[in-house]
């Protein structure tokens, strides 16, 4: 029965470290993609003739 626990505890590490990876890369693309959406309406408002 340890055997088995041991294996779970593996499985549930490899689990959760999965998941705050993909956590983690979501995360950050969505900041890429809130940063260069903050950039580019700041270059369009720049640009537009007052």
């Amino acid at each position: 029965m340890i055997a088995l626990s041991g294996v779970r505890n593996s499985w549930l590490m490899f689990a959760r470290n999965w998941l705050f990876e993909r956590l983690a890369s979501s995360a950050a693309s969505l900041a890429r993609r809130s940063s260069s959406s903050a950039r580019l309406r700041a270059v369009m408002s720049s640009t537009v003739p007052s």
